[in-house]
């Protein structure tokens, strides 16, 4: 990882944490606090990032499940093709 892209990381992460915190931390009642935070979690960079991982993770199970599916296809297939020059070199050699 570079050094810039964890400095973005870290701000970013930084920039989450002390946002949260300055809401906690503001004088309002706990309701219109649970108010304000429900909106903050259905909009915005949160709410995005929050699909954007749900997405990726949906994307990364289909391709290993895809490439898992394949692998399997070829060590059937090496399985038969091993197997039959077996066979034939045993019963070649009697």
């Amino acid at each position: 990882m570079s050094k810039e892209n964890g400095f973005s990381s870290g701000f970013f992460w930084g920039a989450v944490i002390g946002g949260a915190i300055a809401l906690l931390l503001a004088p309002s009642t706990g309701k219109e606090l649970r108010r304000r935070l429900t909106e903050c979690t259905h909009c915005g960079p949160a709410h995005d990032i929050a699909e954007t991982t749900e997405d990726l993770i949906a994307k990364t199970k289909e391709s290993i499940e895809t490439n898992f599916e394949k692998l399997n296809k070829i060590v059937d297939e090496k399985k038969h093709t091993s197997s039959s020059k077996i066979d034939e070199a045993l019963s070649s050699k009697e």
